[in-house]
């Protein structure tokens, strides 16, 4: 058995020596792979002009290596496909190779088909892939693109905020939202058309279910964009 412990001053008579992997094994341990809450906007992705997307500002881990984005970047998209729709992924990538090293935010394109499919996200010893979002590109002129958000956030606490949404029924006859698939939460966000809920207020949650519910007098109406984020248990 081995006893490892980092990181200590080094000294002529006892040399200490660390190498960026022994820093993010560490660093990995408290922070997870995704998006750092609350710095910049969060790494954002939206529709830029024409085919491409703006990744916007923001702080982000992956395998305990750092990543900051501190201006909007414009990310250009492949031609789109003349009969099929395809689905591109914006990601983060870190790259180990000797000759890079770096992470930094790329689109990956997807197959044009009649039933598009992301393109697989590559993590391994060398180049570890996370997600950002997901953007369909239309057959002919590209446009518009439909995104879906698919960005994991962390806080300084080791926290990861997964991001869930759900739709409403008609009149607000549903006041039960799953948060995830059979996953209980210790914390959740609500937003529904954008604004941040209340919680007492206008839902209720218990920490260990799997939904939030509105029955505080007010429920979302039909419509109405109904958004969370929540910390798996």
């Amino acid at each position: 058995m081995a006893e490892r412990s980092r990181f200590f001053n080094s000294y002529a008579s006892d040399v200490r020596e660390y190498s960026s992997g022994d820093m993010a094994e560490v660093f990995k341990r408290f922070l997870g792979n995704g998006v750092i809450r609350d710095v910049g906007n969060e790494l954002a992705v939206s529709a830029g002009a024409g085919v491409s997307v703006n990744v916007a500002t923001g702080e982000g881990m992956v395998q305990g290596y750092w990543y900051q984005n501190d201006a909007v970047k414009n990310i250009a998209l492949a031609s789109p496909d003349g009969t099929y729709d395809r689905i591109d992924r914006i990601m983060l990538r870190l790259d180990l190779s000797s000759p890079v090293r770096l992470i930094t935010a790329e689109a990956k394109s997807g197959i044009p088909a009649a039933n598009p499919t992301p393109p697989t996200l590559q993590q391994d010893g060398t180049i570890y892939e996370i997600g950002l979002a997901q953007v369909r590109v239309p057959a002919g002129s590209g446009t518009p693109l439909v995104i879906t958000d698919e960005r994991v956030k962390v806080t300084t606490k080791g926290e990861e905020w997964q991001h869930a949404q759900s739709s409403t029924t008609p009149n607000g006859s549903t006041t039960q939202f799953n948060i995830g698939s059979g996953v209980a939460s210790s914390k959740v966000l609500v937003f529904v058309n954008g604004l941040l809920r209340r919680p007492s207020t206008d839902y209720s949650f218990t920490p260990g279910n799997d939904y939030i519910t509105f029955d505080q007098g007010w429920t979302p109406q039909t419509g109405d964009d109904v958004r969370m984020e929540y910390v798996a248990v």
